[in-house]
C-alpha cells in the first residue's frame, strides 16, 4: 500500500461534531454531485474541499454547500476538526483512495462506495459504511442515519484512528520496507 499521512495527529472527536466532508476532484467519476443531491435531501451540511470542472454548476445547484476550493495540507488539518465523517462516493473503481485512508487514520469515519478495492477491509473493520453512488436516496438515508448516530460515529471515528498502522504505512515504515525489498534483491544477486 502507499504511504498515507494522517491530516491530524489525534483523533477527530467525530461523534461531536455536524459536518459531512468531501475531499477531491469535483469530476463526474468522483461523485462529488451525488454527495451534494444526498446532503441536501438529508438535512445536512456540506463542506467541500477541492476544485475542478463541476463547481460552478455545484455552485449554482448546490448553494448549500459550501464550496471551499483546494486547501493546503495544514489548512484541512484545521478544516476535519470539525467532520462528522467524510463521503467517498466515486463512481468508478477506486484501486485505493488515499482520501479515505487519510481520513480514517485521522479519526474521521467514512461513506466509502462500493467500488473502492479497500471498502471490504474498511466495513469489515467497522471504521467504514459502504454506499452506492449510483443510489442518491440510499445515500441520503445513510446520511441522516449517521447525522443522528453519535455512538455509531464514535465506534467508526476510533476503529480508523486505532488501525491506523494496520491500513497504511507511514512514509518512514513504507521507505524501510521498500529499502529491506532492495537489499534482499542485491543480496540475491550477490
Amino acid at each position: 500500500r502507499n504511504p498515507v499521512v494522517p491530516w491530524r495527529d489525534r483523533r477527530v472527536v467525530a461523534e461531536r461534531n455536524r459536518d459531512v466532508f468531501f475531499v477531491g476532484r469535483l469530476e463526474k467519476d468522483k461523485g462529488v454531485d451525488v454527495v451534494a443531491e444526498a446532503a441536501r435531501k438529508a438535512g445536512a451540511t456540506l463542506r467541500v474541499i477541492g476544485d475542478g470542472p463541476l463547481r460552478d454548476q455545484l455552485r449554482r445547484e448546490h448553494p448549500e454547500a459550501e464550496l471551499l476550493g483546494w486547501r493546503p495540507r495544514a489548512e484541512i488539518a484545521g478544516l476535519i476538526a470539525s467532520a462528522r465523517f467524510l463521503v467517498v462516493p466515486t463512481r468508478w473503481r477506486e484501486t485505493f483512495g488515499l482520501v479515505t485512508l487519510e481520513a480514517l487514520t485521522s479519526g474521521v469515519p467514512v461513506l466509502v462506495s462500493k467500488f473502492a478495492l479497500v471498502a471490504q477491509e474498511l466495513v469489515g473493520l467497522g471504521c467504514a459504511e459502504f454506499c452506492d453512488p449510483y443510489d442518491p436516496e440510499a445515500l441520503a438515508g445513510s446520511i441522516a442515519r449517521l447525522a443522528d448516530d453519535d455512538e455509531r460515529i464514535r465506534v467508526m471515528s476510533e476503529r480508523g484512528y486505532a488501525h491506523a498502522p494496520d491500513l497504511a504505512p507511514t512514509p518512514q515504515a513504507w521507505c524501510d520496507r521498500l529499502i529491506h525489498l532492495y537489499r534482499a534483491k542485491l543480496a540475491q544477486a550477490g
